[in-house]
Protein backbone atom coordinates (compact mmCIF):
# COMPACT_ATOMS: atom_id res chain seq x y z
CA UNK A 1 0.00 0.00 0.00
CA UNK A 2 1.23 3.21 -0.90
CA UNK A 3 1.72 6.18 1.54
CA UNK A 4 -0.61 7.63 -0.47
CA UNK A 5 -3.35 5.31 -0.58
CA UNK A 6 -2.74 4.72 3.00
CA UNK A 7 -3.48 8.28 3.86
CA UNK A 8 -7.09 8.07 2.13
CA UNK A 9 -7.69 4.99 4.56
CA UNK A 10 -7.00 6.36 7.23
CA UNK A 11 -8.95 9.69 6.46
CA UNK A 12 -12.01 7.63 6.05
CA UNK A 13 -12.11 5.36 8.88
CA UNK A 14 -11.41 8.77 10.92
CA UNK A 15 -15.51 9.65 10.00
CA UNK A 16 -16.74 7.16 12.06
CA UNK A 17 -13.58 6.55 14.89
CA UNK A 18 -13.41 10.07 16.35
CA UNK A 19 -14.81 9.71 19.81
CA UNK A 20 -17.02 6.93 18.82
CA UNK A 21 -15.96 3.26 19.66
CA UNK A 22 -16.33 1.72 15.91
CA UNK A 23 -12.60 0.80 15.61
CA UNK A 24 -12.01 -0.90 12.42
CA UNK A 25 -9.68 -3.95 12.67
CA UNK A 26 -6.25 -3.07 13.67
CA UNK A 27 -3.96 -2.20 10.85
CA UNK A 28 -0.09 -2.31 10.46
CA UNK A 29 1.42 1.44 10.32
CA UNK A 30 3.91 2.18 7.67
CA UNK A 31 7.64 2.81 8.97
CA UNK A 32 7.41 6.96 9.75
CA UNK A 33 8.71 9.09 6.58
CA UNK A 34 9.57 12.30 6.21
CA UNK A 35 7.23 14.49 5.19
CA UNK A 36 7.00 15.92 2.05
CA UNK A 37 5.81 19.89 1.25
CA UNK A 38 2.21 19.59 0.38
CA UNK A 39 1.11 21.07 -2.91
CA UNK A 40 -2.32 22.97 -3.42
CA UNK A 41 -5.29 20.99 -3.33
CA UNK A 42 -8.83 21.01 -4.19
CA UNK A 43 -10.68 17.54 -3.29
CA UNK A 44 -12.93 15.66 -1.96
CA UNK A 45 -11.24 13.78 0.80
CA UNK A 46 -13.33 11.48 3.29
CA UNK A 47 -13.45 12.51 6.20
CA UNK A 48 -13.40 15.91 8.61
CA UNK A 49 -10.78 17.53 10.63
CA UNK A 50 -12.33 18.84 13.88
CA UNK A 51 -13.74 22.15 14.27
CA UNK A 52 -12.31 24.49 16.46
CA UNK A 53 -14.60 23.63 19.36
CA UNK A 54 -15.73 20.28 18.88
CA UNK A 55 -14.93 17.63 21.05
CA UNK A 56 -11.01 16.81 20.25
CA UNK A 57 -10.35 12.90 18.38
CA UNK A 58 -7.80 10.86 19.66
CA UNK A 59 -3.88 12.22 18.84
CA UNK A 60 -1.90 9.98 15.90
CA UNK A 61 -0.01 7.23 17.02
CA UNK A 62 3.41 8.13 17.98
CA UNK A 63 5.04 5.97 15.07
CA UNK A 64 2.52 7.60 12.56
CA UNK A 65 4.44 9.94 9.75
CA UNK A 66 4.99 13.27 10.57
CA UNK A 67 2.03 15.83 8.65
CA UNK A 68 3.46 17.12 5.89
CA UNK A 69 3.65 21.21 5.85
CA UNK A 70 0.29 22.60 5.24
CA UNK A 71 -1.17 24.44 1.42
CA UNK A 72 -3.15 26.34 0.55
CA UNK A 73 -6.36 24.49 -0.72
CA UNK A 74 -10.06 23.94 -0.14
CA UNK A 75 -12.00 20.57 1.01
CA UNK A 76 -15.58 19.36 0.62
CA UNK A 77 -16.51 17.15 3.77
CA UNK A 78 -20.41 16.31 4.00
CA UNK A 79 -22.88 13.79 6.35
CA UNK A 80 -26.29 13.10 5.43
CA UNK A 81 -28.18 10.94 8.34
CA UNK A 82 -31.97 9.36 8.07
CA UNK A 83 -34.45 8.31 10.50
CA UNK A 84 -37.27 5.78 9.42
CA UNK A 85 -39.35 4.83 12.11
CA UNK A 86 -41.43 1.92 11.20
CA UNK A 87 -43.54 2.10 14.94
CA UNK A 88 -44.30 4.48 16.93
CA UNK A 89 -46.33 5.65 20.17
CA UNK A 90 -46.64 9.23 19.96
CA UNK A 91 -45.38 11.44 22.69
CA UNK A 92 -47.53 13.61 24.45
CA UNK A 93 -45.77 16.82 23.46
CA UNK A 94 -44.36 15.61 20.14
CA UNK A 95 -45.67 13.75 17.12
CA UNK A 96 -43.33 12.15 15.12
CA UNK A 97 -42.77 11.68 11.39
CA UNK A 98 -42.61 8.34 9.45
CA UNK A 99 -39.42 9.51 7.84
CA UNK A 100 -36.82 12.35 9.31
CA UNK A 101 -33.38 13.84 7.81
CA UNK A 102 -31.84 13.76 11.05
CA UNK A 103 -28.66 15.36 9.29
CA UNK A 104 -27.36 16.57 5.89
CA UNK A 105 -24.57 18.85 6.20
CA UNK A 106 -21.91 20.56 3.77
CA UNK A 107 -18.76 21.54 4.90
CA UNK A 108 -16.18 23.46 3.69
CA UNK A 109 -12.60 23.97 4.79
CA UNK A 110 -10.57 26.69 2.86
CA UNK A 111 -6.54 26.62 4.17
CA UNK A 112 -5.44 29.89 3.69
CA UNK A 113 -2.11 29.88 5.20
CA UNK A 114 -0.25 27.85 7.72
CA UNK A 115 -1.58 28.42 10.63
CA UNK A 116 -4.43 30.38 9.08
CA UNK A 117 -8.12 28.52 8.08
CA UNK A 118 -11.80 29.02 7.19
CA UNK A 119 -14.28 26.88 7.79
CA UNK A 120 -17.67 26.93 6.29
CA UNK A 121 -20.80 24.58 7.15
CA UNK A 122 -23.98 24.48 6.11
CA UNK A 123 -27.10 22.30 8.33
CA UNK A 124 -30.09 21.78 5.48
CA UNK A 125 -32.26 20.28 8.46
CA UNK A 126 -31.57 23.33 10.62
CA UNK A 127 -34.98 25.67 10.62
CA UNK A 128 -34.77 29.49 8.79
CA UNK A 129 -31.01 30.03 8.20
CA UNK A 130 -29.14 26.69 6.95
CA UNK A 131 -25.84 28.30 7.77
CA UNK A 132 -24.24 26.55 11.01
CA UNK A 133 -20.47 27.66 11.20
CA UNK A 134 -18.69 30.26 9.38
CA UNK A 135 -15.34 31.48 11.15
CA UNK A 136 -11.90 32.12 10.32
CA UNK A 137 -9.22 30.66 13.06
CA UNK A 138 -5.76 31.58 13.64
CA UNK A 139 -3.37 28.79 15.32
CA UNK A 140 0.10 30.32 15.55
CA UNK A 141 0.60 27.56 18.32
CA UNK A 142 -1.02 24.19 20.33
CA UNK A 143 -1.64 26.35 23.29
CA UNK A 144 -3.58 28.99 21.57
CA UNK A 145 -5.65 29.86 18.92
CA UNK A 146 -8.39 32.28 18.30
CA UNK A 147 -11.65 32.09 16.18
CA UNK A 148 -13.59 34.50 14.85
CA UNK A 149 -16.96 34.24 13.30
CA UNK A 150 -20.20 31.91 14.08
CA UNK A 151 -19.22 28.65 16.11
CA UNK A 152 -19.97 25.91 17.79
CA UNK A 153 -19.67 27.07 21.88
CA UNK A 154 -17.83 24.86 24.03
CA UNK A 155 -21.09 23.45 25.89
CA UNK A 156 -20.32 20.03 27.33
CA UNK A 157 -19.30 16.40 25.45
CA UNK A 158 -22.35 15.88 23.16
CA UNK A 159 -22.93 19.25 21.97
CA UNK A 160 -19.03 19.47 20.99
CA UNK A 161 -19.29 15.81 19.46
CA UNK A 162 -19.29 15.96 15.79
CA UNK A 163 -22.24 14.31 14.32
CA UNK A 164 -20.72 11.58 12.84
CA UNK A 165 -19.18 10.56 16.07
CA UNK A 166 -22.20 10.19 17.51
CA UNK A 167 -22.69 6.60 18.67
CA UNK A 168 -26.58 6.85 18.23
CA UNK A 169 -26.53 9.09 15.85
CA UNK A 170 -28.54 11.88 18.46
CA UNK A 171 -27.68 13.56 21.81
CA UNK A 172 -29.89 12.98 25.07
CA UNK A 173 -33.01 15.10 24.73
CA UNK A 174 -31.86 17.86 28.09
CA UNK A 175 -28.76 18.56 25.84
CA UNK A 176 -31.48 20.57 23.66
CA UNK A 177 -33.17 21.75 25.86
CA UNK A 178 -31.05 23.36 28.25
CA UNK A 179 -28.36 24.79 25.75
CA UNK A 180 -29.73 26.42 22.34
CA UNK A 181 -30.75 25.10 18.59
CA UNK A 182 -27.72 24.25 17.35
CA UNK A 183 -25.21 24.96 19.39
CA UNK A 184 -23.98 28.27 18.20
CA UNK A 185 -23.43 31.91 18.29
CA UNK A 186 -21.45 34.55 16.97
CA UNK A 187 -18.41 36.14 18.32
CA UNK A 188 -14.64 35.45 19.37
CA UNK A 189 -13.33 32.25 20.79
CA UNK A 190 -9.54 31.37 22.22
CA UNK A 191 -8.92 27.73 22.90
CA UNK A 192 -5.54 25.12 22.08
CA UNK A 193 -5.47 23.32 18.87
CA UNK A 194 -7.78 20.16 17.94
CA UNK A 195 -4.40 18.31 18.92
CA UNK A 196 -4.13 20.11 22.59
CA UNK A 197 -1.34 20.55 25.17
CA UNK A 198 1.31 18.14 26.25
CA UNK A 199 0.30 15.67 23.38
CA UNK A 200 -3.48 16.17 23.83
CA UNK A 201 -3.72 15.98 27.33
CA UNK A 202 -5.24 19.14 28.00
CA UNK A 203 -7.53 21.60 25.82
CA UNK A 204 -9.08 24.85 26.94
CA UNK A 205 -11.59 27.13 25.33
CA UNK A 206 -12.72 30.43 26.00
CA UNK A 207 -16.18 32.08 24.17
CA UNK A 208 -17.62 35.60 24.55
CA UNK A 209 -20.59 35.91 21.90
CA UNK A 210 -23.61 37.93 20.92
CA UNK A 211 -25.87 35.69 22.59
CA UNK A 212 -28.53 35.89 20.18
CA UNK A 213 -27.85 33.10 18.27
CA UNK A 214 -27.00 32.52 15.00
CA UNK A 215 -26.89 35.38 12.43
CA UNK A 216 -29.87 36.21 10.67
CA UNK A 217 -32.37 33.77 12.90
CA UNK A 218 -32.19 35.63 16.50
CA UNK A 219 -33.50 38.86 17.53
CA UNK A 220 -31.39 41.67 16.93
CA UNK A 221 -29.09 43.00 19.74
CA UNK A 222 -27.13 46.35 19.42
CA UNK A 223 -23.76 46.12 21.52
CA UNK A 224 -24.15 47.10 25.07
CA UNK A 225 -21.83 46.33 28.00
CA UNK A 226 -19.77 43.64 28.77
CA UNK A 227 -22.01 41.99 31.05
CA UNK A 228 -24.62 41.78 28.45
CA UNK A 229 -22.70 39.35 26.08
CA UNK A 230 -22.85 35.25 26.52
CA UNK A 231 -20.05 33.57 28.03
CA UNK A 232 -18.66 29.97 28.03
CA UNK A 233 -15.30 27.98 29.16
CA UNK A 234 -14.50 24.09 29.08
CA UNK A 235 -11.56 22.21 29.84
CA UNK A 236 -11.25 18.66 29.15
CA UNK A 237 -8.19 16.90 30.84
CA UNK A 238 -7.50 13.54 29.46
CA UNK A 239 -5.24 11.72 31.91
CA UNK A 240 -5.37 8.61 29.36
CA UNK A 241 -2.65 10.13 27.80
CA UNK A 242 -0.42 9.47 30.81
CA UNK A 243 -1.01 5.99 30.89
CA UNK A 244 -2.60 4.36 28.45
CA UNK A 245 -1.01 3.26 24.97
CA UNK A 246 -3.56 2.98 22.35
CA UNK A 247 -4.34 5.50 19.77
CA UNK A 248 -7.86 5.49 20.53
CA UNK A 249 -7.65 4.84 24.24
CA UNK A 250 -9.04 7.51 26.30
CA UNK A 251 -9.86 8.60 30.17
CA UNK A 252 -11.00 12.35 29.31
CA UNK A 253 -12.82 14.61 32.01
CA UNK A 254 -14.49 17.95 31.04
CA UNK A 255 -16.28 21.04 32.70
CA UNK A 256 -18.14 23.64 31.17
CA UNK A 257 -19.98 26.96 32.38
CA UNK A 258 -22.19 29.15 30.35
CA UNK A 259 -23.05 32.56 31.81
CA UNK A 260 -25.91 34.60 29.20
CA UNK A 261 -27.94 38.03 29.93
CA UNK A 262 -30.86 38.04 27.50
CA UNK A 263 -33.47 40.68 27.14
CA UNK A 264 -36.93 40.13 27.55
CA UNK A 265 -39.03 38.18 24.46
CA UNK A 266 -42.46 39.52 24.03
CA UNK A 267 -43.68 40.30 20.59
CA UNK A 268 -47.26 39.97 21.67
CA UNK A 269 -47.46 36.57 19.82
CA UNK A 270 -46.56 33.47 22.06
CA UNK A 271 -45.44 31.94 19.20
CA UNK A 272 -43.08 33.95 18.10
CA UNK A 273 -41.52 34.39 21.62
CA UNK A 274 -41.08 30.71 21.88
CA UNK A 275 -39.38 30.52 18.54
CA UNK A 276 -37.21 33.78 18.89
CA UNK A 277 -36.17 31.81 22.51
CA UNK A 278 -34.83 28.73 20.92
CA UNK A 279 -31.71 30.68 20.02
CA UNK A 280 -30.46 31.73 23.76
CA UNK A 281 -29.37 29.50 26.79
CA UNK A 282 -31.95 27.60 28.27
CA UNK A 283 -34.52 28.13 25.26
CA UNK A 284 -38.19 28.47 26.81
CA UNK A 285 -36.66 26.96 29.97
CA UNK A 286 -35.69 30.50 31.17
CA UNK A 287 -38.46 33.43 32.16
CA UNK A 288 -38.35 34.62 28.80
CA UNK A 289 -40.66 37.28 29.11
CA UNK A 290 -38.25 39.29 31.65
CA UNK A 291 -34.82 39.98 30.92
CA UNK A 292 -32.91 37.63 32.99
CA UNK A 293 -29.39 35.89 33.68
CA UNK A 294 -29.12 32.30 32.88
CA UNK A 295 -26.01 30.19 34.30
CA UNK A 296 -25.27 26.67 33.05
CA UNK A 297 -22.39 24.16 34.66
CA UNK A 298 -21.92 20.90 33.58
CA UNK A 299 -19.49 17.78 33.94
CA UNK A 300 -18.52 14.96 31.58
CA UNK A 301 -16.46 11.66 31.45
CA UNK A 302 -15.30 9.55 28.95
CA UNK A 303 -13.73 6.48 28.80
CA UNK A 304 -12.46 4.12 25.89
CA UNK A 305 -10.53 1.03 25.64
CA UNK A 306 -10.58 -2.14 24.34
CA UNK A 307 -13.92 -1.42 21.99
CA UNK A 308 -15.35 -0.63 24.95
CA UNK A 309 -16.70 3.02 25.37
CA UNK A 310 -18.15 5.18 27.93
CA UNK A 311 -19.52 8.57 28.44
CA UNK A 312 -21.51 10.04 31.14
CA UNK A 313 -22.74 13.62 31.53
CA UNK A 314 -24.28 16.38 33.53
CA UNK A 315 -26.29 19.66 33.14
CA UNK A 316 -26.92 22.19 35.56
CA UNK A 317 -29.16 25.25 34.95
CA UNK A 318 -29.95 28.07 36.77
CA UNK A 319 -32.28 31.07 35.72
CA UNK A 320 -33.37 34.42 36.98
CA UNK A 321 -35.41 37.18 35.86
CA UNK A 322 -33.98 40.61 36.55
CA UNK A 323 -35.25 42.52 39.34
CA UNK A 324 -37.99 39.89 40.22
CA UNK A 325 -38.11 36.48 42.13
CA UNK A 326 -39.06 34.77 39.08
CA UNK A 327 -36.15 32.19 38.88
CA UNK A 328 -36.08 27.93 37.71
CA UNK A 329 -33.67 24.98 38.18
CA UNK A 330 -32.82 22.17 35.64
CA UNK A 331 -30.76 19.62 35.93
CA UNK A 332 -30.46 16.51 32.82
CA UNK A 333 -27.97 13.92 33.66
CA UNK A 334 -27.19 10.64 30.87
CA UNK A 335 -25.07 7.69 31.17
CA UNK A 336 -24.14 6.00 27.91
CA UNK A 337 -22.15 2.94 26.79
CA UNK A 338 -21.20 0.92 23.86
CA UNK A 339 -18.84 -2.47 23.10
CA UNK A 340 -17.99 -3.09 19.09
CA UNK A 341 -17.58 -6.94 19.00
CA UNK A 342 -14.01 -7.99 18.43
CA UNK A 343 -14.63 -9.68 15.04
CA UNK A 344 -16.44 -9.05 11.93
CA UNK A 345 -19.63 -11.18 11.47
CA UNK A 346 -19.33 -13.52 8.47
CA UNK A 347 -16.41 -11.01 7.63
CA UNK A 348 -18.86 -8.37 6.14
CA UNK A 349 -19.00 -5.58 8.96
CA UNK A 350 -18.24 -3.76 12.51
CA UNK A 351 -21.11 -4.51 14.39
CA UNK A 352 -21.41 -2.44 18.02
CA UNK A 353 -24.00 -2.89 20.68
CA UNK A 354 -24.73 0.50 22.82
CA UNK A 355 -26.99 1.75 25.40
CA UNK A 356 -28.28 4.88 27.18
CA UNK A 357 -30.12 6.02 29.84
CA UNK A 358 -31.03 9.71 30.77
CA UNK A 359 -33.08 11.66 33.22
CA UNK A 360 -34.16 15.49 32.80
CA UNK A 361 -36.34 17.65 35.55
CA UNK A 362 -36.64 20.73 34.01
CA UNK A 363 -37.95 22.71 36.92
CA UNK A 364 -36.09 21.64 40.18
CA UNK A 365 -38.42 23.22 42.63
CA UNK A 366 -41.85 21.85 41.04
CA UNK A 367 -41.09 18.07 41.77
CA UNK A 368 -42.47 15.29 39.95
CA UNK A 369 -42.25 16.34 36.45
CA UNK A 370 -39.21 14.50 34.99
CA UNK A 371 -38.45 12.73 32.19
CA UNK A 372 -36.64 9.39 31.84
CA UNK A 373 -35.57 7.93 29.16
CA UNK A 374 -33.92 4.19 27.80
CA UNK A 375 -32.72 3.77 24.57
CA UNK A 376 -31.33 0.34 23.23
CA UNK A 377 -29.64 -0.76 20.16
CA UNK A 378 -27.13 -1.63 17.56
CA UNK A 379 -25.03 -0.43 14.30
CA UNK A 380 -23.60 -1.88 11.94
CA UNK A 381 -20.77 -0.34 9.91
CA UNK A 382 -20.12 -1.98 6.53
CA UNK A 383 -17.28 0.42 6.18
CA UNK A 384 -16.00 3.66 7.83
CA UNK A 385 -18.08 6.05 5.85
CA UNK A 386 -21.26 3.98 5.79
CA UNK A 387 -23.84 3.38 8.88
CA UNK A 388 -27.06 1.20 9.46
CA UNK A 389 -28.56 1.48 12.80
CA UNK A 390 -31.58 0.25 14.37
CA UNK A 391 -32.57 1.87 18.57
CA UNK A 392 -35.72 1.50 20.39
CA UNK A 393 -36.57 4.22 22.82
CA UNK A 394 -38.85 4.02 25.86
CA UNK A 395 -39.66 7.37 27.45
CA UNK A 396 -42.00 8.02 31.14
CA UNK A 397 -42.99 11.36 31.73
CA UNK A 398 -44.00 12.23 34.91
CA UNK A 399 -46.05 15.22 35.96
CA UNK A 400 -46.91 17.23 39.13
CA UNK A 401 -50.70 16.06 39.19
CA UNK A 402 -49.18 12.50 39.34
CA UNK A 403 -49.79 11.73 36.10
CA UNK A 404 -47.47 9.48 34.46
CA UNK A 405 -47.02 9.02 30.61
CA UNK A 406 -45.30 6.79 28.22
CA UNK A 407 -43.98 7.62 24.90
CA UNK A 408 -41.89 4.99 22.75
CA UNK A 409 -40.41 4.70 19.05
CA UNK A 410 -37.81 1.83 17.05
CA UNK A 411 -36.43 3.59 14.30
CA UNK A 412 -34.06 2.52 11.87
CA UNK A 413 -30.74 5.14 10.91
CA UNK A 414 -28.64 5.18 7.89
CA UNK A 415 -26.21 7.76 7.78
CA UNK A 416 -23.05 8.40 4.97
CA UNK A 417 -20.26 10.49 4.91
CA UNK A 418 -17.88 11.70 2.72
Amino acid sequence: MTRASYALSAAAVAVLVGLSPSVALAQTVPTAQPAQPAPPRIRLPLGAPADPAAYPSAPAPATAAPAAPSAPGVELHGFVAGWFTPWAEASPSQARDAFRLRFAVLRVDAQLARNLTVLGRLGLMVPDSPLLDFHATWTPHDAVGVSVGQFRLPIGASATTLAPQLVMLDRPGYVYSMTKIAFRDVGVMVHSSPRGIAGGLLHYWLAATNGAGRLGVGSSRAPGPVEDYLYAARVLLDVGRLFMSAPQDRLALGASWVHSHDPAINTGNVTTDRNLAVNTIGRTLAPIGSERNTQLVGADLTFAHAGIWAQGEMLYLTTSAVGSGVSREALGASVELAYTLPVRPFDLANVQLAVRGERFDPNLSAGGDEQLVGSLGVNVIPAPAWRASLFGTVTRFHAATGEERSAGELTARLAAAF
